[in-house]
């Protein structure tokens, strides 16, 4: 696995003393606020290339914190991937360790394969000429195994 700068994680009775997490939508809501009371019970969190929390005078990853609070687990070296490649999508169910080798494949663009709105992929393939719609998938590996398997039934040579 990558190795990455690691910063130990705040501990979980802090986190949840500021943060209220919904595991569904990914979102991360103040509960607490250092200097803000106005903040309690908004959206927490700048998008930036990820979601950022600044917690503790410190930024982190809304995905790493997400990690943390459902598994107790601090992910240290390790790397959390977003499963639909939304870098924004915090929701539990979207979220993974991962290799560096999975997790670069997940984000390289395929050919063919678009990411959609809401986490959907289309797939299609353009063969000589003629454009074929494969379809839309709710799993970016759907989408992929559509691909691969047009590729093979039209003839078609990366």
């Amino acid at each position: 696995m990558k190795t990455m700068l690691y910063k130990p994680m705040p501990s979980l009775a802090v986190i949840n003393w500021y943060l209220d997490y919904e595991p569904t939508t990914g979102l991360f809501r103040w509960a607490r606020h250092e200097t803000r009371p106005s903040y309690i019970g908004r959206i927490a969190g700048a998008k930036q290339k990820y979601i950022r929390i600044k917690l503790l005078d410190e930024f982190w990853n809304a995905h790493r914190l997400a990690w943390f609070i459902m598994t107790k687990q601090d992910p240290k070296h390790l790397m959390i991937d977003h499963k639909d490649r939304d870098k924004y999508n915090n929701s539990f169910s979207n979220l993974r360790l991962a290799t560096n080798s999975e997790n670069q494949f997940n984000r390289q663009k395929q050919p063919g394969i678009s990411i959609l709105m809401r986490g959907t992929f289309k797939a299609s393939l353009c063969v000589r000429g003629s454009k074929f719609h494969l379809g839309y998938f709710l799993e970016y590996w759907d989408a992929l195994c559509a691909r691969k398997s047009a590729e093979v039934k039209y003839g078609y040579r990366t």
